[in-house]
């Protein structure tokens, strides 16, 4: 039976060779893994989550296999999208990984942006193969500059959902259940609820009312022929009737205990029409198999304990019964937290400030052993007091990749599930596994084997994907053969493309920073246009808005916060000094710097006039080259790249003027561009497709030095964030230092570590000191 299931799912239970998930990744056919996983998961830590328009957001991105946490996985390039609350994107900046998984960057907001939630999106296009469920979104406030802060329309608390979720997936007549169950609001915000379980007679047989965050639990032994509903109501009356799905006839009935034993989870399983025949048990953490066992289907009652040791990492356990048929017929979720975690200290040099005193952190980094670990953190350290401390429990690089990552629909405050403080934590996060079901692949589709290919590929880098068609009869270019170049920030790449049978065109793993500029022409120098093709974004997800009072404080925290955008653009612009404002007069610009045929590298390190004596005896265009320091060039004729036979064609009496570019090709050569006679108006009669491509988003250095103190006058420090460190590296003790200033408000001040090892063990720290007046 065992050896059934297992050849049935394609050995899905040898998940310890999960490196071999398939060969180079999704060249070949995908095994089991590729259905349940979307290989990858990305998690952005914000430097605060609460901004105002104008502000600048200061990200940290990490990116992790998505079974063991590691920073094995394929992809380095991120895609960020900031969404407003209706899906359209407000900033798109698409950053580069590095080999251990980290990437940062800045999103400047623009000061026109409405007040609201916005979300922040983030992905790889190798998790674009799975349910977009399954990408990275963070939800952002931005209060705006335009108008006064005001309070929330009651739109935000609106209707009653409750929903009923049997343990295990269905009730079964005669067999006793939990029935676990959620009630929000229609923007998924939980309620606090009361209510009833009555029967078709309107018999009242159990009530019942939430516990934590609209969650809570209620027993029932389903009748024959009857039907159940459950009343609810809210505290201000909102009201919901639901009808229990009906029980089955036959069937068995899955309860999981994850809290009474210390060592073990305890599995107790309960058969409607016990029949010979084995069930099997099987319990996996992301895909990794930590249970299978053979259970007799002639006993009406069964018991299990899967020992904790046998589960490898903290995270979400999922338990599947499968019938004599081996089909699943049970699943319940528990929650494995052994505090296999990394631990991550933040100390102060003292205990409270004074406003402006400089501050001192020392933090440190042990694994579960409480060996120290060297790894890459991010840091954000802000005023708490401006923050409004509305997100109090949002979701954290722990919290997420153990809990969130892996479950559908909202998770309210997650991070309150991982504070040791809270002594009904683990209760509660039980309720979270009853009321979000694991989604991330079907048991039927892999018993079929109905497996798909993956559509997108992991990506090293840049991709640029079009269509070519003719300008003058708008026929695609079939297999037509295009010359040009690629000119980033830090090179010249000569090209020599040939389209397909549909005229398209596809340059991959390019790597530039910033922008470039594509050049493309057919060899013929017949006339074509160039359409680039990316695909659709993802479905838009809504996130619940946030509900945020406390008007009075929030428009201080807008006063404060336009004031201190003022004066930071100041002193950014100037290098970290005030001066005084001077007047620039506008310059013209020299003919030769728009000369079309300058477009791929702009201002020439070098320009050779040629002379009639420079030409006597020559014939050729190479002849005027003679011996250089070049030794592959790009060859260039009024700025097209040509072959070096081509100078041979080209007369050296035709030639103006030489171009040489010494450095910006590949391998330290440069350019050498041939001007012919016909001057800059040949340039605009090549038939030339020029395109701009956003390349990969520059992280800029933030500033953290004190204010001014010979700024007269001395200009108030309101910053809302002190101190931002993407990349802060531990030593090879563990530790690392930093050191910044506080600022002039009387506050509490928040500094927040977070970070993972090459082990896949994510660290969460925070520390709060006061700020007190001199």
């Amino acid at each position: 039976m065992v050896d059934l299931l297992f050849k049935g799912i394609r050995g899905l239970v040898w998940f310890n060779c999960l490196g071999l998930i398939t060969t180079g990744y999704g060249q070949t056919k995908p095994t089991a893994l590729t259905l349940i996983q979307p290989f990858e998961k990305v998690y952005i830590q914000t430097d605060r989550v609460q901004y105002v328009a104008g502000d600048t957001i200061w990200l940290a991105a990490y990116r992790v296999n998505a079974t063991d946490h590691s920073p094995k996985a394929p992809s380095q390039t991120l895609y960020v999208h900031l969404l407003d609350s209706m899906g359209l994107s407000k900033a798109s900046p698409i950053l580069h990984i590095d080999s251990s998984g980290h990437a940062s960057t800045t999103i400047s907001l623009p000061d026109t942006l409405p007040a609201g939630t916005y979300q922040l999106l983030a992905y790889t296009n190798w998790m674009r193969n799975t349910d977009s469920d399954w990408m990275f979104r963070k939800r952002i406030h931005i209060e705006a500059t335009t108008h006064q802060v005001t309070q929330p329309g009651a739109l935000l608390t609106t209707g009653l959902i409750l929903q009923l979720f049997p343990e295990g997936g269905h009730l079964v007549i005669g067999l006793t259940s939990r029935i676990a169950f959620q009630a929000l609001d229609k923007q998924g915000h939980s309620l606090f609820i009361q209510g009833v379980l009555v029967n078709q007679q309107g018999d009242t047989l159990t009530d019942f009312r939430s516990i934590h965050q609209g969650m809570g639990t209620f027993s029932l032994t389903p009748q024959a022929n009857q039907h159940y509903r459950a009343i609810a109501i809210t505290q201000d009356g909102r009201k919901a009737v639901v009808d229990l799905p009906p029980a089955l006839l036959t069937g068995y009935q899955l309860a999981v205990d994850n809290l009474t034993d210390a060592h073990h989870v305890r599995v107790v399983i309960h058969s409607s029409q016990p029949q010979p025949g084995q069930l099997i048990l099987l319990a996996h953490l992301r895909g990794q198999i930590c249970y299978q066992h053979q259970l007799d289907a002639n006993q009406p009652e069964l018991r299990v304990s899967i020992p904790y040791d046998s589960i490898p990492q903290d995270g979400i356990l999922h338990l599947t019964l499968f019938d004599t048929h081996i089909q699943p017929v049970a699943e319940r979720l528990a929650f494995i937290n052994r505090h296999h975690q990394l631990t991550i200290r933040i100390q102060a040099n003292q205990a409270s400030y004074q406003p402006g005193q400089p501050v001192s952190l020392s933090i440190s980094v042990t694994d579960p052993a409480g060996k120290p670990v060297t790894t890459q953190l991010s840091l954000a350290v802000t005023d708490r007091g401006q923050a409004l401390e509305f997100a109090p429990n949002e979701a954290t690089l722990r919290s997420y990749l153990l809990l969130s990552s892996d479950l559908k629909g909202y998770i309210e405050e997650p991070e309150y599930y991982f504070d040791t403080t809270q002594v009904h934590a683990r209760q509660y996060l039980d309720y979270v596994m009853m009321t979000h079901g694991w989604r991330r692949f079907s048991w039927q589709a892999i018993l079929s084997d109905s497996t798909l290919q993956p559509v997108f590929k992991p990506e090293t880098g840049l991709s640029i994907v079009g269509q070519v068609r003719y300008r003058d009869d708008q026929k695609v270019a079939r297999e037509a053969v295009l010359t040009g170049m690629l000119k980033t920030n830090r090179q010249l790449v000569p090209l020599n493309i040939t389209t397909d049978k549909e005229g398209r065109l596809a340059l991959e793993n390019l790597l530039f920073s910033d922008t470039a500029t594509l050049i493309l022409r057919h060899r013929t120098n017949r006339p074509i246009k160039f359409a680039l093709t990316s695909p659709p974004p993802p479905p838009f997800v809504a996130l619940p808005p946030w509900v945020v009072d406390r008007v009075a404080e929030r428009q201080a925290s807008v006063n404060q916060t336009l004031e201190m955008q003022a004066f930071m653009k100041q002193l950014r612009a100037n290098g970290g000094r005030l001066l005084q404002a001077v007047n620039v007069k506008a310059k013209r610009l020299d003919a030769s710097r728009t000369d079309a045929r300058r477009q791929g590298y702009g201002i020439p390190d070098q320009t050779i006039k040629v002379t009639d004596q420079m030409t006597s005896g020559k014939h050729s265009a190479s002849q005027l080259i003679g011996r250089s320091r070049f030794t592959k060039p790009i060859y260039m004729i009024d700025g097209m790249p040509v072959s070096g036979d081509a100078l041979d064609a080209l007369s050296a009496s035709d030639v103006a003027a030489i171009d040489l570019v010494y450095a910006g090709a590949p391998d330290g050569d440069g350019v050498i561009n041939m001007l012919t006679k016909q001057g800059p108006e040949a340039g605009k009669h090549i038939n030339q497709v020029i395109r701009q491509l956003v390349g990969y988003a520059v992280s800029r250095e933030f500033y953290s030095s004190p204010l001014m103190e010979h700024q007269s006058p001395k200009p108030v420090d309101y910053r809302s964030t002190l101190y931002w460190n993407p990349a802060l590296q531990t030593d090879k003790n563990g530790q690392a230092r930093i050191l910044f200033y506080t600022t002039d408000r009387v506050t509490t001040i928040q500094a927040v570590v977070e970070g993972i090892n090459g082990f896949g063990q994510p660290g969460y720290g925070r520390i709060l000191y006061k700020v007190q007046p001199k």
